[in-house]
């Protein structure tokens, strides 16, 4: 067992107050669903999950505009 890494990319939301006239329609708009602690608990509980079994997790998280 010597790759014990995993990658998660997470899209935490496809929000986005813009309306950019570059962007196609179906990327527009979206919904906020969730608070940041309430991401947090989240990934604590999964990295937690992850260690307890010797792993690790390289996460990625992207999705909508810091507006």
């Amino acid at each position: 067992m010597e790759n014990l890494k995993t990658t998660v990319f997470w899209a935490l939301s496809d929000f986005c107050k813009s309306e950019c006239y570059y962007c196609p329609i179906n990327s527009r708009g979206g919904a906020s669903y969730r608070t940041t602690p309430e991401y947090l608990r989240v990934i604590n509980s999964i990295s937690k999950t992850y260690a307890q079994q010797g792993r690790t997790i390289n996460w990625i998280i992207s999705g909508g505009e810091p507006l």
